[in-house]
């Protein structure tokens, strides 16, 4: 838990009334921007498109109730890229340490026209 859990929005997949997926989304209206952070699906429950349903969910839920966001920014583990790719997102910055983890920050046009 942080600052920022007072205004971001969280979404939780359950599985069985298990929480096994969360993650979370900051909207920046001055900038037209959404930050997504902390996208986790648990182990036993990866490769089975919890992440990709989990970034649909995330993506409509910016697109019908915040309609000015026309951009989404992510600061992707490294190991994560093409899952990111995957969802139309591309990296925007070189390699850089985040809690002694490499990240690389990505983004995507909700519209598809790139900056």
């Amino acid at each position: 838990m942080d600052e920022v859990d007072d205004y971001a929005t969280h979404f939780v997949a359950y599985y069985e009334k298990m929480p096994i997926a969360a993650g979370r989304v900051i909207i920046e209206e001055r900038y037209n921007t959404a930050q997504v952070e902390r996208l986790s699906v648990l182990p036993q429950f990866r490769r089975k498109q919890i992440g990709v349903q989990m970034m649909q969910t995330v993506e409509k839920f910016i697109r019908e109730h915040h309609p000015d966001v026309t951009h989404i920014k992510i600061n992707a583990q490294t190991h994560a890229i093409p899952f990111y790719e995957k969802q139309g997102y591309h990296v925007t910055t070189p390699e850089f340490m985040d809690n002694y983890i490499p990240h690389r920050a990505m983004e995507k046009n909700l519209y598809g026209v790139q900056k």
